[in-house]
């Protein structure tokens, strides 16, 4: 792991900390993907989360947000580690936020995070953002609380090839502003074109909707597997 003072190298400090993985997977779209990239393994690591948290407030400190939110549950760390990294770059105080999830809709139900979100100027930050379809929702969430949204800004940015997948995200996610601090092309598909399931090569339960494909699916040749256990 790379020292504070040297440039953050993050995809290596995610290969590092174990948290790209390969193997036959089913993400939250269903999609059915090669790899994926989870943070259990990096959110508990304080000293490279607080220096991933900086990077990715950082673009936006001359963009006067008073608050940053996130989509739970993964998000809450991030919203936490962010807000705190903001507050030591700018001299006014940040307030971080998220959106609880409740099936696929989010809302920001928490005690006093409604009025938190109502008149301010709102970052919203993710670590992996695929399809975008979390951090739209909660896009919608801050609006509707009455919070203006002054960007987006993500850890990974992970293009799965699918159709419209290379328009710009600021125009995907309709946010004045995108950053990402690193982008991964790693392809995802439908069960049906997966060359994995033709392959009957055995799924994770423990990552994405791997569980959820087993219970639909419980004859799979493949058979399943656990990668974090």
């Amino acid at each position: 792991m790379s020292s504070g003072n040297e440039p953050l190298d993050i995809k290596a400090e995610l290969t590092q900390a174990g948290a790209i993985l390969e193997g036959h997977m089913v993400l939250t779209t269903g999609l059915h993907s090669p790899g994926y990239i989870c943070f259990d393994s990096v959110y508990p690591e304080v000293d490279l989360m607080m220096r991933i948290a900086r990077a990715l407030v950082e673009p936006f400190r001359d963009e006067h947000f008073d608050v940053v939110a996130a989509p739970g549950v993964g998000g809450i760390a991030l919203a936490i580690y962010a807000g705190v990294a903001a507050n030591s770059l700018v001299p006014y105080p940040v307030k971080p936020v998220w959106a609880d999830k409740h099936g696929r809709e989010f809302s920001l139900g928490r005690m006093g995070f409604q009025g938190y979100v109502s008149g301010s100027r709102v970052l919203v930050v993710e670590d992996v953002i695929t399809s975008g379809d979390s951090v739209k929702r909660v896009l919608n969430k801050v609006e509707e609380a009455g919070g203006t949204v002054v960007g987006v800004s993500a850890v990974c940015d992970r293009n799965d090839g699918r159709p419209g997948s290379n328009v710009p995200r600021a125009s995907q996610l309709a946010v004045p502003r995108f950053e990402a601090m690193a982008k991964f092309d790693i392809p995802a598909v439908p069960a049906w074109d997966c060359e994995l399931c033709i392959l009957e090569q055995a799924i994770a339960t423990d990552l994405g909707h791997g569980a959820q494909f087993e219970e639909d699916n419980p004859n799979y040749k493949g058979g399943y597997i656990s990668l974090l256990s």
